[in-house]
């Protein structure tokens, strides 16, 4: 380990990087949306054992190895979105050069009926990763439908303003690629307003838009730097539907 300690950590970083980030999942060019393989296979294709190996080698590596894997979070419960706002909001405290929520590039939500309080770390999660380049809002809600006992129907859920505040005030500079894949979306105003501020977004992936537009907007979107545009999302969803553009 003594010779290993030696290399600038500019080399053997982008070794360790592979072995635990799976290959593109840090790219802003989205997949082809009509392709039937979509971002899970990066998910499935995590070595966890690996990590966990890297980790024990040595403090350094343990270090650098802590970093790359908060570089991009899937975050599929609530216990999960609170741990990570505890451990971000508790590095910036004692880390003010370079607190951990820094290294963040991308975080997908994917959470089941998320109560008030998730939502709320969500908020303190966004405020503490300033660097974010791709967030993917994949939270899904479900309902009983009170007159069949087993027929479920997925009620349209409205992106908290809260949340696109958070993204408005702390990362919109870095954001590159945003997407909505379920049946949570923002709404038209909150949706205009994080785009006029996101003005470096390449890709933008929106299953549909909450609520109704009243009146023609009175100002053009630009975005200079859009090379991606999917409305309604993979033609392999159901309840992909844009029926509130005008």
């Amino acid at each position: 380990m003594g010779t290993l300690r030696n290399l600038p950590v500019e080399l053997w970083r982008p070794i360790l990087a592979s072995l635990v980030q799976s290959p593109g999942v840090l790219s802003s060019d989205r997949q082809d949306p009509f392709s039937e393989v979509r971002d899970i296979v990066i998910f499935l294709n995590r070595d966890v054992k690996t990590h966990l190996a890297l980790l024990l080698v040595c403090k350094v590596w343990h270090n650098v190895v802590t970093e790359l894997t908060h570089e991009h979070l899937h975050l599929t419960s609530a216990e999960q979105v609170a741990v990570i706002a505890n451990r971000f909001e508790e590095s910036r405290r004692h880390s003010i050069k370079s607190p951990l929520g820094t290294c963040t590039r991308r975080i997908d939500f994917q959470l089941s009926n998320p109560s008030d309080q998730c939502l709320n770390a969500i908020v303190r999660i966004l405020r503490c990763t300033p660097n974010i380049e791709i967030l993917i809002n994949s939270n899904y809600y479900m309902a009983m439908n009170p007159t069949f006992t087993f027929h479920i129907t997925p009620p349209q859920a409205q992106t908290r303003t809260e949340i696109i505040d958070a993204l408005i005030e702390t990362c919109s500079r870095s954001l590159r690629r945003m997407e909505w894949t379920s049946n949570e979306y923002p709404s038209w105003g909150d949706l205009m307003r994080v785009l006029r501020t996101a003005t470096g977004i390449t890709s933008l992936t929106l299953a549909n838009i909450y609520g109704n537009l009243t009146e023609r907007p009175s100002l053009y979107l630009t975005l200079p730097n859009l090379k991606t545009l999917v409305l309604g999302d993979s033609p392999s969803f159901s309840h992909a539907s844009l029926g509130n553009v005008p």
